[in-house]
């Protein structure tokens, strides 16, 4: 079997490491969060890289060049971590790395002229410690990860640590002379472990670069699935999701109700009090219209003034209960705009959409509704089927189904 030299296998991990550094360097999103996690993982890979790197100079590597190149594995290591939770969204206290990082490389610098395995055990120790709270952190990766990037690299991470637990058991059983490289292996696993760790920094550089692209692109989806607004969604949005809401209401019994909403004289909010007014007026409506429903409900700015609703209902009656409710809600609510209270109200066209037929049809049926409910005066439920009975005020005459 070839024997691959741990010094080797440390000096191609510290070239790898500069090169993961410039491929997070290549990488520069805009969102805050991220571009500070690659910032962190830029200066890990940096920090690892050196440390390793400085081994191809040295034959006979002295004690400081040991020295250095364990505390570049522990700094290394914990600032992976920090950049991992980043990465994740996950808030990490920064004082832990601050004190605990220099605190671990003076152990190491004190623990040195003790002797070579008291030396290397420490550093298994410490880094196992490392490496255990890092997996704790990014447990999710494995255990329910978004992606294949995320559960890749939370096994990478598993298989890092488990490389120090090894490690420590070697250090602790070990019984012979002295070894530089402070891997106190049989000598089969040496080469394996070499191997490791010289491959590991681009699996990592990779695996971080997926993570990222995977995030940005579902950022993406968020943003065109999201109304700038209003922030409910968008009628791309309700596209995609009303078969899952067809779906979700058979399993439960239920049929599903489609509420199509129009401010009652937006265009004048717009011309008497401008359009930054009507902005405030579109965020006021919106907000009660997701308050007046269930949180699985869909609901959609559709265009302008314009807003659909679907949700799970038993009936078109407890539908038309739901549109009064939010019809009364919204007129009892008038819109605080630059000290004015500007009164407002929705006229509401509902029908129920039928698993066998298109979406847009039952869209057109609540849009027919809805231009009745404008006919007859506004501020009203209108529903896409004959007959009537009272429903809310005495005033408010409801189409309803026979």
């Amino acid at each position: 079997m070839l024997h691959l030299d741990v010094f080797g296998g440390y000096v191609i991990c510290g070239a790898g490491s500069v090169l993961g550094a410039g491929m997070m360097a290549l990488a520069r999103p805009d969102e805050p969060r991220i571009r500070s996690a690659l910032n962190v993982c830029s200066l890990a890979f940096i920090v690892l890289g050196v440390g390793m790197f400085q081994f191809l100079f040295h034959t006979h590597p002295p004690a400081w060049s040991i020295l250095w190149g364990a505390e570049s594995a522990v700094i290394g290591t914990g600032l992976f971590g920090w950049g991992f939770a980043k990465l994740a969204g996950q808030r990490v206290r920064p004082q832990w790395l601050y004190i605990g990082l220099p605190a671990t490389a003076m152990l190491l610098a004190a623990v040195q002229p003790l002797g070579a395995k008291l030396f290397a055990l420490t550093l298994d120790v410490i880094c196992l410690v490392i490496g255990s709270g890092i997996v704790a952190v990014q447990r999710l990766y494995v255990l329910r990860p978004r992606n294949s990037a995320e559960f890749a690299l939370g096994v990478s991470l598993v298989f890092y640590t488990a490389t120090w637990i090894a490690r420590a058991w070697g250090s602790w059983w070990y019984e012979g002379p002295p070894l530089a490289h402070l891997l106190y292996l049989p000598e089969p696993l040496t080469t394996a472990f070499s191997i490791f760790y010289g491959v590991i920094p681009i699996i990592i550089a990779s695996l971080v670069l997926n993570v990222l692209n995977a995030q940005l692109s579902e950022r993406l989806r968020e943003r065109a699935l999201t109304d700038e607004l209003t922030g409910l969604m968008t009628r791309r949005g309700l596209y995609e999701l009303a078969d899952t809401a067809q779906a979700r209401a058979r399993a439960r019994s239920h049929c599903v109700a489609l509420l199509m909403l129009d401010i009652d004289h937006f265009k004048r909010v717009n011309d008497e009090h401008g359009h930054s007014a009507g902005d405030e007026v579109l965020r006021h409506t919106a907000g009660l219209i997701a308050k007046t429903v269930r949180s699985d409900a869909l609901v959609t700015r559709y265009g302008g003034e314009e807003f659909v609703v679907l949700l799970a209902v038993p009936d078109l009656g407890a539908a038309l209960q739901v549109a009064e409710r939010m019809r009364s809600t919204i007129a009892a609510s008038p819109c605080r705009c630059r000290g004015k209270l500007l009164r407002v109200t929705v006229s509401i066209g509902v029908s129920v959409w039928t698993e066998c037929e298109p979406l847009l049809e039952a869209m057109q049926r609540s849009d027919e509704a809805l231009y009745r409910a404008k006919e007859r005066g506004r501020n009203r439920v209108e529903a896409d089927s004959a007959g009537t009975r009272p429903l809310g005020p005495p005033a408010l005459r409801v189409i309803v189904a026979r």
